[in-house]
């Protein structure tokens, strides 16, 4: 049996690229398939009833399976994002107002526990159905996202966030007044750091919430790497969690990129 613990194991470990990322999932759920064999073969033997042979192996198959079955449910792509690589020219214009394009990304990402799984993991929720403006010039910018297009490695997740969350009010709109006036490495296409805080329009009510960013003017490019964190409540929001089948935290990490040209 305990070579039986071990090829599960190692299955895990080599089980390919989908496995690659869930090693610390799938030597508990081996463990637990040598546990569950070691236990149902003897309670079996124990009411007199003939075991074949072929029991102790069939017990810890079908262990295996079930525990490879669960490993990744709930552990979908990281929800990290970065600025790309320079591809502009590098050659800053005088222009200040920006359209949000192709290549902008946000993330959502909030701990989860379903009720199947023996450990908790992040759930990445994401969506490149952005738009908006960008005004450097002291005037108003927003940033549109289709909260409908919210998609993860799950389905009913998904089904939840769009019939249950936002089915009213599918789009949120952030508003930043002023963004500041702009650092030197604004113009010379270095990388700089500020803080912004705006109004977040979502489900009919304007809330504030404030990003860090990371700015880099590529000149026919424009990248901004937004970070915050937010609770379920700052927005009215209740926790989604659904009775004897997913529970999710409090806190919410969001993540934003983007990708944005001379208007």
């Amino acid at each position: 049996m305990a070579l039986g613990l071990t090829a599960v194991v190692i299955a895990a470990v080599l089980g390919g690229t989908q496995l690659d990322r869930t090693v610390s999932f799938s030597v508990p759920l081996a463990v637990i398939a040598f546990v569950l064999s070691g236990a149902l073969v003897p309670a079996l033997s124990g009411l007199k009833i003939a075991t074949p042979s072929w029991a102790a192996p069939a017990v810890l198959v079908i262990a295996a399976v079930i525990g490879i079955g669960l490993v990744g449910q709930g552990d979908g792509e990281s929800g990290d994002l970065s600025l790309p690589e320079q591809v502009g020219s590098g050659i800053v214009g005088d222009g200040l107002q920006f359209l949000v394009t192709d290549g902008s990304e946000i993330t959502f990402t909030v701990g989860e526990k379903l009720s199947r799984l023996p450990l908790p993991s992040d759930a990445v929720v994401r969506t490149e159905a952005l738009s908006g403006q960008l005004n450097l010039d002291e005037g108003p910018s927003q940033v549109s996202v289709d909260l409908s297009t919210l998609s993860s490695d799950q389905d009913f997740r998904d089904r939840y966030i769009q019939t249950r969350m936002f089915q009213n009010s599918p789009v949120a709109v952030f508003t930043v007044d002023v963004l500041g006036v702009l650092p030197p490495e604004f113009f010379s296409g270095e990388t700089f750091t500020r803080q912004v805080s705006g109004s977040l329009n979502v489900n009919g009510g304007d809330f504030p919430l404030t990003f860090d960013l990371e700015v880099r003017n590529d000149g026919d490019v424009l990248n901004i790497l937004a970070r915050t964190v937010f609770t379920w409540d700052q927005f009215g929001i209740r926790v989604p969690n659904i009775s004897n089948i997913v529970s999710v935290e409090d806190e919410v990490s969001v993540q934003l990129l983007l990708v944005a040209v001379p208007s």
